[in-house]
């Protein structure tokens, strides 16, 4: 059986996405000539290709590996033309041939799924998506000599996809993705554990996608659309329990990666979770969110961070729950500038302006809840965004007031009105100055959120 390393199947796509890319500008359509001679450049090639295929099916059959290379090229072939519909075919008949040749669970098998999802995300055929994922979690469920990596790499990667269906595919699947993406997260849970047993600050980022699921629980239950109806009917009538369990639940996982991370003897750790810790306290409305920030104030100079470290990065408030959580101040500022947050100086170095960059609403009915991370392999999705430019207020307790629009695409009152209604209803982590709570104002910060019925 063909072995491939941890990080294959995301690696792959990268590879194939650059030979895919080189293919079609070196193809003819790419260059000053006539339509006449790009279509019988093409024809000949096809032809040069079917010729190929024929004659190693006349001598070694229909299933023969010596196939694979020229349905590949075939298949680029089509891809130069847009034929998306003949470009799947070709991905199908080379999966047929290898499950034939090495077996239905042959991992050799992962490189033209990634190519088949790429295909289907092209054709927004999500429901083949998904269970191309599927498959690439049951290849590694079946081979029992799987690195263990590579196995959580691809749970986590369908879970991952099903956050993003979230916002892909008809409204009326939404649901059904987000019972799918839970159910997967039980079943990594345990097997994470075991995986990094006696290492627990390996777990921190496992453990905050967990607390991340119960906010997102709460924003689903909390929608005012037919998504909150639908979570209603799917989630509380089965699981019986109040949304402040999930707030609960959410404060419970981090405290314990507070408690993981203390076992790495880092005092920059172990203040980043206190903040972490402190956000989902704001975030949830409990108590000792204020000390707890202070605490880790301290916490990090005792780690030797200096004061000006320290204060840029309480200067800055943040939408909560932020996406990915980072064990050191660097890394957490780093993650701002890649979103495009941005602060402007004055002459004398004193800041003029905290510009906050982009929020993406995960979907109109959620629209305080930060679109997710997509897998690597379906992260050139695309879906149609409304945009909003604007500029407010955020108070000492981090909520938003004096909500202005300067610009917005398309311009219409909804579009606004959505738009002010969203950036009201965020929480935001507020700004510390001296150790006290301060406002800000004349924040901007460009928000996007997916239309109704955009797909």
């Amino acid at each position: 059986m063909a072995k491939l390393s941890t990080s294959s199947i995301f690696i792959f796509l990268f590879y194939c996405g650059q030979s895919l890319l080189a293919a079609e500008l070196d193809s003819p359509a790419n260059h000053p000539i006539s339509a006449l001679s790009r279509s019988n450049d093409f024809i000949q090639k096809q032809t040069q290709f079917e010729a190929r295929i024929s004659s190693l099916e006349s001598q070694y059959g229909s299933y023969d590996s010596t196939l694979l290379e020229p349905l590949q090229g075939l298949a680029v072939l089509f891809l130069e033309t847009e034929n998306l519909s003949a470009v799947q075919q070709m991905i199908s008949r080379r999966l047929q041939i290898i499950r034939i040749q090495e077996g239905p669970a042959s991992l050799s098998q992962l490189a033209i799924i990634a190519e088949a999802i790429e295909n289907a995300i092209a054709r927004h055929s999500w429901s083949e998506v998904t269970e191309y994922f599927e498959t690439i979690q049951w290849l590694y469920f079946q081979d029992s000599t799987a690195d263990s990596t590579a196995l959580l790499t691809a749970m986590k990667a369908t879970s991952d996809w099903h956050l993003t269906a979230v916002y892909l595919d008809k409204p009326n699947e939404r649901m059904s993705h987000f019972v799918a993406y839970r159910a997967i997260n039980r079943r990594l849970l345990p097997l994470i554990k075991s995986h990094y047993k006696g290492n627990d600050a390996a777990i921190v980022s496992w453990l905050y996608r967990q607390a991340l699921e119960q906010r997102r629980v709460i924003d689903m239950l909390r929608s005012e659309d037919e998504l909150g109806a639908a979570a209603n009917e799917v989630i509380f009538r089965t699981e019986l329990r109040p949304i402040s369990s999930y707030s609960r639940q959410a404060l419970d996982i981090m405290e314990h990666i507070r408690t993981a991370v203390e076992s790495s003897q880092n005092l920059e750790a172990q203040a980043m979770a206190m903040i972490y810790h402190a956000d989902f306290q704001t975030l949830h409305g409990f108590n000792g969110s204020v000390r707890l920030y202070r605490q880790a104030m301290e916490k990090l100079r005792e780690a030797g961070i200096s004061e000006e470290r320290i204060e840029a990065f309480f200067f800055r408030p943040v939408v909560l729950p932020v996406n990915q959580i980072h064990l050191t101040i660097d890394r957490a500022l780093s993650q701002q500038q890649t979103d495009g947050y941005s602060v402007s100086l004055s002459h004398n170095g004193s800041a003029t302006d905290i510009h906050m960059g982009s929020f993406i609403a995960w979907n109109e009915s959620v629209p305080t809840s930060r679109r997710p991370a997509a897998t690597i392999l379906a992260s050139h999705a695309q879906t149609e965004l409304n945009e909003i430019w604007m500029r407010f207020t955020i108070n000492s307790i981090g909520k938003s007031r004096i909500v202005d629009i300067t610009q917005a695409q398309p311009n219409t009152p909804k579009v606004r009105h959505n738009a002010i209604d969203a950036i009201k209803a965020m929480q935001f982590r507020p700004r510390f100055i001296d150790g006290k709570r301060k406002r800000v104002k004349d924040i901007t910060m460009i928000y996007f959120y997916p239309p109704p019925n955009s797909r």
